[in-house]
């Protein structure tokens, strides 16, 4: 996983090269410092390009891999 903290990521990010490669993007930052708005912004010029990309939250991921688990369906939660 890379890490970087510029404008030029946002701006490669925007080329949209991690689709292609099934890369994830991860988002870490306090409270207030915009995660959600520019998960919200790219989400809705994600869905004008006609991308079916997910977004959650890491506690949504736990709890959805926690009761995949009791469904014996971890394999395929993971795999998604």
């Amino acid at each position: 996983m890379r890490r970087a903290h510029t404008g030029g990521t946002v701006r490669s990010l925007s080329e949209g090269g991690y689709l292609a490669r099934k890369e994830p993007i991860i988002l870490l930052g306090d409270t207030g410092t915009g995660k959600r708005t520019w998960r919200l912004g790219w989400g809705s010029r994600l869905a004008a390009r006609g991308s079916g990309r997910a977004f959650t939250t890491a506690a949504e991921m736990v709890t959805e891999l926690m009761e995949a688990q009791g469904h014996s369906e971890l394999t395929r939660v993971r795999n998604r």
